[in-house]
């Protein structure tokens, strides 16, 4: 899996005629769950998508959760559970990485940092307490202690391709240029952590600061981007460009019924740091048997978006896969989706048909880039 790939201009006929090898990125956990129940299929905020594609758009993402790992044991505890390596990551430096079930699947993604004083771990709300009491079973003689930290902090992220511009003058520093690097601003008297982390744009940098200073950092990033069109994303938004930069999403892609490998989730899995759980099905399905599903993108004929779930057939009819999240694509002029297929059909370029219902199938292919 390529990481983090940018969608080149294809257009919808190019879409139908052509597609290279499928890259997906890693789940970039961005928490739409609660707001995104169903295909998004009404007209978007045009005026916020093109901030994201052309200036900066502002993501509050104060709902996200997070657990704070302390004490000695902390570091060696974590890297003994989950599936990426935690001992070589350097202070004020993040891993994407996912906890397993014994079997292999999925419970939780999430992003994991080394601060001075712990392990901050970023993920879906929703999954916050269930991530923590699995975790804390396996806490026996480890001097570690986990908490609810997700009440601790204002979380924003800066998307579009002045995003570096304004985080320099906004914090007056320089910009984390390494992926899930860090830098520490001092704002108001008040500290900030810059993460180097583009999701939906071309660029992009996430904000971690003190609970209760997200309205007033707001309000300075917005003047300080003053005549930019800088605009406020809405979920809506958001989520029509996760699908088009092929993230999945935990509840929609990602459950405790999917594996890793067939979200292609790479970036989260370390193949040399030795034992975690779930580690021995993750190594036998990487190097030997493989997976029988994989996630791909599909682009659909014009029209509303399928539904969600929305079953997904050969040609000839044969059972092909399922469709777990759809929209409408301004990039690609038309429906697009995310969705898994057996591995027989993931090629890009494969035809395949979508049931919008039990009596209409409509033309569908799997494709490399949606734009």
């Amino acid at each position: 899996m390529q990481h983090r790939p940018k969608l080149q201009g294809a257009d919808s006929q190019e879409l139908a005629n052509s597609a290279t090898n499928l890259r997906l990125p890693a789940s970039k956990s961005l928490d739409y769950t609660d707001t995104m129940s169903s295909a998004t299929e009404a007209p978007i905020d045009m005026n916020q998508y093109e901030a994201v594609r052309r200036g900066v758009g502002w993501i509050d993402l104060s709902r996200r959760g997070k657990l704070l790992a302390t004490g000695p044991d902390r570091v060696s505890f974590l890297h003994s559970m989950i599936s990426n390596d935690v001992e070589k990551l350097e202070e004020m430096a993040g891993r994407y990485a996912t906890f397993l079930t014994a079997q292999g699947k999925i419970v939780a993604d999430f992003y994991i940092y080394k601060l001075a004083d712990g392990m901050l771990l970023d993920l879906e709300s929703a999954i916050v307490e269930k991530t923590r009491e699995t975790l804390e079973q396996y806490i026996i003689m480890d001097d570690v202690e986990l908490r609810d930290a997700s009440q601790d902090y204002a979380h924003a992220s800066l998307q579009g391709p002045r995003s570096a511009e304004l985080v320099r003058n906004l914090f007056g520093c320089r910009t984390p240029e390494v992926r899930l690097g860090m830098e520490c601003a001092d704002w108001r008297s008040q500290p900030v952590m810059i993460i180097c982390k583009a999701d939906l744009g071309s660029q992009g940098f996430e904000l971690l600061a003190p609970a209760g200073t997200g309205p007033e950092l707001r309000a300075a990033a917005f003047e300080s981007a003053s005549g930019w069109g800088m605009e406020q994303i809405s979920p809506q938004v958001q989520e029509v460009l996760r699908i088009e930069s092929g993230i999945p999403l935990y509840g929609r892609e990602l459950d405790e019924s999917r594996y890793p490998m067939e979200a292609r989730l790479d970036e989260a899995l370390s193949f040399d740091k030795g034992c975690y759980i779930g580690q021995e099905v993750v190594a036998k399905a990487t190097y030997i048997g493989g997976v029988s599903r994989r996630l791909v993108r599909i682009a659909f004929d014009p029209g509303a978006p399928p539904p969600l779930e929305s079953r997904l057939y050969s040609r000839e009819g044969k059972k092909a896969g399922l469709v777990t999240s759809s929209a409408y694509s301004p990039a690609a002029g038309g429906p697009i989706g995310l969705g898994y297929v057996k591995k027989a059909f993931a090629e890009p370029g494969t035809q395949l048909e979508a049931a919008w219902s039990e009596q209409e199938r409509r033309p569908a292919r799997i494709v490399e880039a949606f734009d």
